[in-house]
């Protein structure tokens, strides 16, 4: 009997997990960083194939996390802080373009991070959150969440050996959810 219980608290437990799951992968238009105005101009064919890819991205990056997971573990040293300054990105209601805070953040190899840019001046809800993958000794940043070809990153940085003491990358400019405009992007080593 105790057995079933425990059985049957299990099942409650994923069935209640995949529930939170599905309600946190609500799709909006804000998801593709498209504005509402914008999203109402599209035809609903082409909105429902943009619905599609945002699905699946989403089903594509739970099974990128996991190959990233199983690298990280093979090489887990090297990891890489980034800084992202100057220049400007866009914000929800994706409208227009803004200055955002600089602040420095790490990337393990075999992993993806998601670091907030927050609006200058802002409040802590006036942010957008920048996608950034260290795989193979390239750096992915700002993955297009309607375009199938970026859907990795929208702009790729190599390793290279001047990241041991740090380079700055200038004029970087993206075309993903965050679309940096004139951006500066610093790697190095850490």
């Amino acid at each position: 009997m105790k057995f079933k219980l425990t059985s049957c608290s299990y099942y409650l437990g994923i069935c209640l997990a995949c529930i939170s799951l599905s309600a946190c992968n609500t799709f909006t238009p804000h998801a593709l960083g498209i504005s509402d105005a914008e999203w109402t101009k599209i035809n609903k064919n082409k909105q429902n194939e943009l619905r599609t890819l945002y699905y699946t991205q989403q089903e594509r990056d739970v099974k990128m996390m996991e190959v990233y997971k199983k690298n990280a573990a093979l090489n887990f040293k090297n990891r890489i802080q980034v800084r992202v300054f100057d220049g400007t990105a866009i914000m929800p209601p994706f409208t227009t373009w803004y200055s955002y805070q600089i602040t420095p953040f790490i990337v393990i190899p075999g992993t993806c991070v998601d670091h907030p840019l927050q609006k200058i001046p802002g409040k802590k809800d006036e942010q957008i959150m920048l996608r950034a993958c260290y795989q193979n000794g390239t750096l992915f940043l700002d993955p297009s969440k309607i375009d199938q070809q970026k859907m990795t990153g929208t702009i790729t940085f190599h390793y290279s050996p001047i990241w041991d003491q740090g380079f700055t990358y200038q004029n970087v400019n993206t075309s993903g959810y965050v679309r940096l405009k004139n951006a500066s992007v610093e790697i190095k080593i850490d």
